[in-house]
């Protein structure tokens, strides 16, 4: 999986080693990656469908999206501090609203303070979410946003502080009409094609602004971001970016924690009292119990030796409550000599034991110390869940950006190139896109070639409709609707093109057709080398 193509969420749970619940849930969050849906995670500590293990699932959750149902490929992890992380992947899943997948068998980690559950998930590359679609238009965004970068074809400079920045008017008036509207009403008539942008927006701002025109991302950290892109995205009625900048971030976490009541006990004993239990009271102050009485006595083990024992009984008991326990035995001068510890989760009516397994006659002096450390988990009253963001942030928007280009090429506006067909059908087209989306138009549009010095080029060996047919896919990523023959014609350009991408596309849909013929596809796979095609004609 590509980074830049997952969400990531990690939960991390503070105190898990006492967590009293049967189930545990996150806050809904928002994926955008997956098409603005909403989800959470769902954890069974205890076990669900399986005993004693743990059970983690990821749910599509109810909102006003209307996608009925989406295919998903995610992965579910857990790590701890004291052990590997282990993890389960699940492809191309379906989810319809409220629909739950994940992995019941996850081992039960041992006790510890702190676990993070771990998802990453993405939108599957299948057939059913027009995987090809998809990629093709990431590939449209990677190749627009290089023309930015690019030193060639730009008509426009926009200055700011002390940068400069070379832009496209065509493009800039495609995808946010009111940025460039503002642009052309403040172009002097000494200096017609730079304008200076000092005095409604800082440099860094409007390097980030300009990339999301051209890309349809928004690639930087929380921090980074400048405070007033905010304020110029609203005054340029750039409602996409304004949404996506506030709603939906690349990754989160999300953190769970247990609170604790902490108590700390510290006795003096002398071994002469052994023949009767010592006894202190915690008050607590949760609606789950009144009181924890501890009892401290020393009692034989079945070899007849002393240990140390402690007991612990709720009163005023209403529902589970956990306790941690750490005890240390030392001497005055604070040296440790026993160490007991252990976590017991009260059930209703329940009196716990907590014994040492050393014998002590031998090593104790005769009056020591014990000090007790106690922490009191109620899961229903004390647990909270927060929401934060982490730094890394990715917006993006691919829906607006073809449609933007694709209405840049309908209305040719600034359009700088002429392409003519065997049928004398012509397509007012732009030099930086052709260029830089078509790896033949980039040789014969940045060299001396005669159609770049006479701004026009004759493709006698294609039609008007095929060839309409890539231009589109140049401008939008995307074709429309075709016959089998007519595909048949764009794979085979798009070979002499060296347009990979839409080479790739037609191999996905050429045996998807009904009227199909198998003895030309066969052909094509063998003529072009196309392991998918020879594939799927073995498989067929």
């Amino acid at each position: 999986m590509a980074e830049s193509e997952n969400f990531l969420i990690e939960w991390c749970i503070e105190n898990f080693k006492a967590c009293p619940l049967h189930k545990i849930c996150t806050p809904r969050f928002y994926v955008g990656l997956l098409r603005e849906t909403r989800w959470r995670l769902i954890l069974y500590p205890k076990g669900y469908t399986v005993p004693k293990k743990t059970a983690f699932y990821l749910q599509r959750v109810q909102d006003d999206d209307g996608i009925d149902e989406i295919f998903v490929d995610f992965e579910l992890a857990i790590r701890s501090q004291i052990s590997q992380q282990i993890s389960h992947s699940f492809k191309n899943i379906r989810f319809s609203v409220n629909d739950v997948s994940g992995y019941a068998e996850f081992l039960q980690y041992p006790p510890t303070a702190r676990i993070v559950f771990i998802c990453i998930l993405r939108e599957s590359d299948s057939e059913n979410n027009n995987r090809s679609s998809k990629k093709d238009t990431e590939l449209l965004s990677i190749q627009l946003h290089n023309i930015f970068f690019d030193d060639y074809f730009p008509d426009f400079l926009l200055v700011c502080e002390d940068r400069e920045f070379d832009v496209h008017k065509a493009i800039l008036a495609a995808r946010c009409p009111k940025f460039w509207a503002y642009l052309e009403s403040e172009t002097h008539i000494g200096l017609p094609g730079m304008v200076d942008m000092s005095n409604i927006i800082s440099a860094d701002s409007l390097s980030l602004l300009l990339s999301y025109i051209y890309s349809g991302k928004l690639d930087s950290t929380a921090n980074e971001i400048p405070s007033n892109l905010y304020t110029v995205a609203i005054r340029f009625e750039m409602a996409d970016l304004c949404q996506i900048m506030k709603s939906f971030p690349y990754s989160c976490t999300v953190r769970t924690k247990f609170e604790a009541q902490r108590h700390h006990l510290t006795w003096q004993v002398d071994k002469k009292h052994f023949f009767k239990p010592l006894v202190r009271v915690i008050r607590a102050g949760t609606y789950s119990f009144r009181s924890l009485i501890i009892s401290f006595s020393v009692r034989k083990n079945d070899r007849g030796r002393e240990t140390i024992t402690l007991e612990f009984e709720l009163k005023g008991f209403k529902s589970n409550v956990c306790i941690d326990v750490t005890t240390i035995v030392r001497n005055t001068k604070k040296k440790h000599f026993i160490k007991i510890s252990d976590i017991h989760l009260f059930t209703e009516g329940e009196k716990w034991a907590l014994c040492s397994n050393a014998p002590i006659s031998e090593i104790l002096p005769k009056k020591f110390i014990l000090d007790i450390n106690v922490e009191i988990f109620d899961g229903k009253n004390s647990s909270t869940v927060e929401n934060f963001i982490s730094d890394k942030l990715l917006f993006w928007n691919f829906t607006q950006l073809p449609n933007d280009m694709m209405q840049l090429l309908q209305e040719e506006s600034y359009s700088d190139f002429i392409l003519e067909t065997e049928n004398e059908e012509t397509f007012s087209v732009h030099r930086a896109i052709l260029a830089y989306r078509c790896p033949m138009f980039y040789i014969m549009l940045t060299t001396n070639m005669g159609e770049n010095m006479s701004g026009r080029a004759k493709i006698e060996w294609t039609s008007a409709s095929i060839m309409e047919s890539v231009v589109s896919y140049l401008y939008s990523g995307t074709l429309k609707e075709l016959t089998f023959d007519d595909c048949v014609d764009v794979y085979e350009i798009s070979d002499r093109f060296l347009l990979d991408g839409l080479r790739e596309k037609c191999s996905s849909l050429l045996p998807l057709f009904e009227d199909k013929d198998i003895t030309l596809i066969g052909h094509l796979a063998e003529l072009f080398g196309d392991e998918y095609l020879s594939v799927t004609l073995k498989s067929a």
